[in-house]
């Protein structure tokens, strides 16, 4: 029977034996192990908590108000996260980030490069957000795209979105809201300060100051009031004055080259396809048509409604046609903008002094 192999102290393969050893271990701690920070630091270190502010660093600036986000270590740090929240089994809206640190003491998330996809397929995107874990309560900052579901697309620095109770959309009527209407064939776009938008609203969009609508058509239309709102279901937008105003200043004004029209309320309509239909003036109505160098047709009503397709306005209400030294009143007056003519029923006319009655003209 053979003797048993023995190892000698001295024996060249015990040697080889601990210095392969040696190198396998040191190349799985090295190559194999994983490390979060491997990105931000080089080499291997041991981190304290206070260095996650130097991993911080490397990030953009803070736009956040929150003062704990700049001075304080997070408690933990997610890469391309995803949030999701439901309310009674229904989702109520996902929150992803390319980078989430959590401050638990404060129970607030930081999230770089956030995006919230809502309830209706509204979403939301910009550079940083901060969520509030007690509240619910949501702050975008900077170069924020909203587009909501019924249509309306808006660009601003900063949105707040609120959940409880019911969820709410704003931007402080400080802030400057530009937007535009997508999906429509005539582009629609416009201006404001500030923004509402919630679900107790019948998701309209309300702009809540300063409004400025233009709209790109056969002429270019601006429209400007105090207020205005979107509705998609309805597919129309409705501008009004703030009530605090005097009442000569109380006018929705809308401008072409060479129209001038003006109402207390004011309605843009968007007909089948999304192509713009009319523009109806609600209240008070006046509208200055200049259609030469020394010619131009004035007209006022309880209300007016301008067909931007058939280029026409209709007057009802008491309505009354200024034309060439003329005054035309009636039941119901249809001027024709392209032809320059008057269509009225059950007329009472005035021409230079002269008075003519008649059914229609």
């Amino acid at each position: 029977m053979a003797a048993p192999l023995k190892w000698s102290k001295n024996s060249p393969f015990q040697s080889f034996l601990l210095i392969g050893l040696f190198f396998f271990f040191l190349a799985h701690f090295m190559l194999l192990s994983p490390s979060s920070l491997e990105e931000d630091f080089s080499g291997m270190r041991i981190i304290h908590p206070k260095d996650l502010l130097n991993f911080l660093k490397n990030e953009p600036e803070i736009l956040s108000q929150e003062p704990f986000l700049k001075t304080a270590p997070p408690a933990y740090s997610l890469r391309d996260s995803t949030l999701f929240s439901t309310r009674f089994g229904t989702p109520e809206f996902k929150l992803k980030s390319r980078k989430m640190n959590v401050y638990q003491s404060e129970q607030v998330a930081h999230l770089r490069d956030p995006e919230a996809l809502l309830q209706e397929q509204t979403t939301i995107t910009a550079k940083e957000a901060t969520y509030s874990l007690l509240d619910g309560k949501m702050t975008f900052r900077g170069s924020v795209h909203t587009s909501f579901s019924n249509g309306a697309e808006v660009f601003s620095e900063i949105v707040v979105i609120e959940t409880k109770p019911t969820l709410k959309i704003s931007i402080p009527r400080d802030h400057l809201v530009t937007g535009k209407k997508f999906h429509i064939t005539t582009p629609i776009t416009f201006t404001a300060y500030g923004l509402e938008y919630g679900e107790k609203d019948e998701k309209r969009v309300h702009l809540l100051s300063a409004v400025v609508v233009k709209v790109s058509g056969r002429q270019p239309t601006e429209i400007r009031s105090d207020q205005a709102e979107f509705s998609g279901n309805e597919n129309r937008f409705l501008f009004f004055m703030n009530p605090d105003r005097i009442i000569e200043h109380q006018f929705v004004t809308v401008k072409e080259s060479d129209l001038n029209l003006r109402s207390r309320k004011l309605e843009l309509k968007l007909g089948s396809g999304n192509t713009l239909q009319e523009i109806t003036a609600l209240q008070d109505a006046w509208f200055q048509d200049r259609h030469g160098v020394d010619q131009e047709t004035e007209g006022t009503g309880g209300k007016a409604i301008y067909s931007l397709d058939r280029h026409q306005i209709v007057l009802s209400e008491f309505p009354q046609l200024y034309q060439d030294h003329d005054t035309v009143t009636g039941d119901l007056i249809t001027y024709h903008r392209d032809t320059d003519t008057v269509e009225v029923t059950e007329s009472n006319a005035i021409y230079n002094g002269g008075k003519s009655e008649s059914k229609e003209r």
